[in-house]
């Protein structure tokens, strides 16, 4: 099974016509993306980066390999695009928890919880089982950092920036 997990594109197109591009290359299952789909602030309404409309056809474009989740500034809903709050999925006998926020309680982690929200890409091993990841932004990182996404295969994650560089990764089970 092959991912290829986004997270905050905020309406900006720019980036997301490139992962649609490296997920038909990659061959990938599934396009995950972990929220903040839609433009979040009026100044960028008139900037031709951003379009709803784009993005809206980009995605429906995955059709049923899309697996969409809500984020905090998904108030206005695309078109034929379902939305989750949360999603669960068992991939390579592994429980992946898919939010768009970090869970609440660090100890309680178990399995692999993938986020995005705070537009920084890392990968944490927590007490016990769990791993947590957070794939960054496609579009507005935070601290310094690119603009990430991330690819799951072979119990493998890794973090890309949008130049080929591995930002983080990580094997199950070493």
């Amino acid at each position: 099974m092959k991912l290829l997990f986004i997270s905050d594109i905020h309406g900006k197109t720019t980036n997301l016509y490139k992962i649609h591009s490296i997920g038909i290359k990659e061959k990938i299952d599934y396009l995950i993306n972990l929220g903040d789909t839609n433009i979040s602030s009026i100044r960028y309404q008139m900037d031709q980066e951003f379009s709803d409309i784009e993005i809206e056809n980009i995605l429906k474009s995955w059709k049923d390999k899309l697996i969409n989740i809500k984020g905090n500034c998904d108030f206005k809903r695309l078109n034929g695009i379902i939305y989750y709050e949360y999603y669960n999925i068992n991939i390579d006998g592994y429980n992946f928890y898919l939010s768009h926020r970090a869970p609440l309680k660090k100890d309680d982690l178990k399995g692999v919880y993938i986020h995005g929200h705070n537009h920084v890409p890392y990968i944490r091993k927590h007490d016990g089982e769990g791993i947590e990841i957070c794939v960054g932004s496609i579009s507005f990182p935070r601290d310094e950092n690119k603009e990430t996404y991330m690819i799951y295969k072979n119990k493998e994650f890794i973090i890309y920036d949008f130049l080929g560089n591995i930002i983080e990764r990580y094997k199950i089970g070493e």
